[in-house]
């Protein structure tokens, strides 16, 4: 998978993801910690207080790495490993990781997330930050994934879970197009409504709709 070996995509107005709207992330804050004001981690750090800090942990698609400076920082583990392709994506993470003086506590690695969890385990925490909906083999990976957390370990994954993008029709598109056509030309924006996806991502909620079952 080379697009995601691109910084570029990683960031910027082609990676804006529609979770990132204030008004959105805020009701999903809401959800999950209760409060609008309140991040999934900094939730995440109060329900486990009494374990923390999680001594063995594992994140998977590890991106540009804020995930896991961030759970260092708000002392949520001792130390982490993010996992992700090869390319400028990981010497970016990783430069970041040393800028803050964090380069001890977080490590980056190359390697494909089958692999490397068929022979690393007794993980505490395994994480997956808007990541895991890129994966095809869902059942297999998260089989993987059991197998690799320690028997009172925690998975945690904040993501996409709804249709997958196979899922999707032009009948599914009908109505909002007609919909979107009852507004003045002036204020609409493309020609018509696509499926939601980047076309450039081939992996983009690939297997979403399998991640709860």
């Amino acid at each position: 998978m080379t697009y995601w070996t691109d910084p570029s995509h990683h960031h910027g107005a082609i990676a804006q993801s529609w979770m990132a709207h204030p008004r959105i992330r805020a009701r999903l804050n809401e959800r999950i910690s209760g409060d609008a004001r309140i991040w999934p981690t900094n939730w995440l750090h109060d329900t486990l207080l009494q374990r923390l800090p999680l001594a063995r942990t594992l994140s998977i698609g590890s991106g540009l790495g804020a995930l896991e400076r961030d759970l260092v920082r708000q002392g949520i583990v001792t130390q982490v490993t993010g996992l992700d392709f090869a390319g400028d994506v990981l010497e970016k993470a990783r430069a970041a990781a040393e800028a803050e003086g964090l380069d001890a506590r977080v490590r980056y690695e190359a390697a494909d997330a089958f692999e490397y969890l068929k022979t690393h385990g007794g993980f505490d925490t395994i994480f997956f930050h808007q990541s895991l909906h890129h994966f095809e083999r869902i059942d297999e990976l998260l089989k993987l994934v059991h197998d690799a957390l320690a028997p009172d370990g925690v998975l945690w994954f904040d993501e996409f879970v709804g249709r997958s993008m196979a899922q999707w029709t032009w009948r599914d598109l009908v109505m909002p197009n007609a919909v979107y056509y009852m507004l003045p030309k002036a204020v609409r924006r493309v020609r018509r409504i696509r499926t939601p996806r980047n076309p450039d991502d081939p992996s983009e909620a690939v297997c979403a709709a399998e991640i709860l079952p």
